[in-house]
């Protein structure tokens, strides 16, 4: 089960997996049901699914892919094997989007350094236009730096009209990702994301020095997890753009 930007799983979802359960397969000796984001099953949702696990039919496998099972409920969790898989690193990426799914190797190497070893974020930005990512949190981040709180949350609400968690997550992470690179860029390490605004880098730390940057990733990082919670995205992005805007606001 995959649905795409969807901000949760729905109970109607695992009803179609009792459906297929139902079938009959006696040829076949396993068979796999795959949950692509099960953080996101609503709780009607998990429940549900939880008498699959608690009497599972005989050769099925369940298996629930999730960066959040913090999300799931302690009687799911309790009832599988957990796995962990670390990320993977560019090389391997590369190789995969390449020989898998065709892709050439100039697009690739553009989204590698922020993709955080995932092939599924690779994917995603690389069938989603991932320069019009890479401006729109730009010109986020340059209004809500000079105050301009309405123009900053116009930017914004187009992704949230749309409807799209997937998107407004997107240029949260990207936007975190940009404060991370001032930090490489302050004490001269390597492996800057945005290599491609370097100049801009160094202007944020000349212009404001003194910004505990590491208290606004934190943040940051708050509100992303906040909107994974599926928090009101008005909200989050409230608190995004003036939390950025208060960087300005210090420095004055």
């Amino acid at each position: 089960i995959h649905i795409k930007n969807a901000n949760n799983i729905k109970i109607c979802s695992i009803r179609e997996i009792n459906k297929t359960l139902s079938l009959n397969y006696d040829e076949i000796t396993y068979r796999g049901i795959i949950i692509i984001d099960a953080h996101k099953m609503s709780i009607e949702a998990q429940n549900a699914f939880l008498k699959n696990l608690e009497e599972p039919p005989n050769g099925v496998i369940f298996i629930l892919i999730s960066n959040q099972p913090d999300q799931l409920l302690t009687t799911i969790k309790s009832r599988c094997w957990t796995i962990n898989f670390s990320p993977l690193n560019e090389n391997e990426i590369k190789q995969i989007l390449i020989t898998k799914f065709d892709y050439s190797e100039e697009v690739i190497d553009y989204v590698l350094p922020f993709t955080n070893g995932s092939v599924t974020n690779a994917v995603f930005l690389l069938e989603n236009d991932f320069e019009k990512y890479i401006q729109k949190s730009i010109t986020i981040l340059r209004y809500s730096l000079a105050g301009k709180y309405f123009t900053a949350s116009k930017e914004f609400s187009s992704l949230i009209e749309n409807n799209s968690g997937t998107d407004f997550s997107t240029i949260i992470d990207l936007i975190i990702t940009w404060f991370n690179d001032t930090l490489r860029s302050k004490f001269e390490i390597n492996n800057i994301k945005f290599n491609n605004y370097k100049d801009t880098l160094e202007k944020f730390n000349s212009r404001f020095l003194k910004t505990d940057t590491n208290e606004i990733i934190a943040k940051l990082v708050s509100y992303r997890e906040a909107a994974e919670r599926n928090v009101n995205l008005n909200l989050i992005m409230m608190n995004v753009i003036f939390e950025i805007a208060s960087i300005g606001m210090k420095a004055k």
